[in-house]
């Protein structure tokens, strides 16, 4: 349910509306640690409060040795991370390069990767990718006759003639963002919004990397919404929750992430700062 600033869905969101990926990527840094931090912290709350959590204490050093292991496999974000805002390599040659760091980490250093598996892998991930490639292609479609049609153009005429504050602007956006995001794919939604609702969000004075981010956000959060919410379905299967059970305890988690949705609304420099700084 939360918004990962590293998340792939962002970098086409990003690459559709025209924006930096880098930026993005930073832009969605803000976010992603205020939604981490909220959920993080409210399930600490629960845990103590109902008594969760395991009664076995581990010591410093069991707790460095754990630190320790993991380090190799935390090098790959810091690959990406380092590579992009340092200019040395481009997002398409970092991702790449930590394909390659996580392939060789797994086989090598944890030794729970078989090189007899990378084939399979391979074929998993151009399936994977051939599906979105599809969703590009029918999106640009879409996207041409929009634009024949000039529906941004009747979209933004539309918004505006109801209000000018782009607040009041965003959180209309925001309730769009999370009916789509319970409906369709992150991409699917993305990029049927953006060629749309972009023009208007310019016009009314938002910067277009805020509402990229802000987008991400809401869909994120319809994308675990009843009634369709598909990540809250396939927690359910895999927990073997009942769904209905699972919805009703997942309210107080809708409530902070509506939360910091509208902090992320109100406070673009929630956004903007970390992409400016960091790029």
């Amino acid at each position: 349910m939360t918004s990962d600033p590293l998340n792939g869905r962002r970098t086409v969101a990003a690459a559709a509306s025209g924006q930096s990926v880098g930026k993005a990527l930073a832009g969605g840094l803000g976010p992603g640690v205020l939604l981490a931090a909220s959920l993080a912290c409210y399930n600490y709350y629960i845990s103590r409060r109902r008594g969760y959590g395991l009664q076995t204490r581990y010591g410093v050093s069991e707790q460095v040795r754990a630190l320790l292991r993991a380090v190799p496999s935390l090098g790959a974000p810091v690959i990406i991370l380092t590579g992009m805002f340092s200019g040395i390599v481009t997002s398409t040659e970092a991702a790449g390069i930590a394909v390659v760091y996580t392939l060789a980490i797994g086989a090598l250093v944890h030794r729970d990767l078989d090189i007899r598996e990378v084939p399979a892998i391979v074929i998993r991930a151009a399936r994977t990718s051939g599906t979105v490639l599809l969703i590009l292609m029918v999106a640009s479609s879409a996207t041409y006759i929009f634009t024949v049609d000039l529906l941004p153009n009747k979209v933004s005429g539309s918004i505006t003639a109801l209000t000018d504050s782009p607040d009041a602007i965003l959180l209309m956006m925001g309730v769009i963002f999370l009916v789509v995001g319970m409906l369709m794919d992150i991409v699917a939604a993305a990029l049927m919004l953006i060629p749309v609702l972009l023009p208007a969000a310019v016009q009314a004075g938002i910067d277009p990397l805020h509402f990229v981010i802000f987008m991400a956000v809401g869909l994120a959060i319809g994308l675990a919404t009843p009634p369709v919410g598909t990540c809250l379905f396939a927690t359910a299967y895999v927990s073997k929750v009942p769904f209905e059970r699972l919805a009703v305890a997942a309210i107080p988690f809708y409530v902070i992430n509506i939360v910091v949705m509208i902090l992320v609304a109100f406070v673009p420099q929630i956004v903007l700062w970390p992409a400016d700084w960091l790029t």
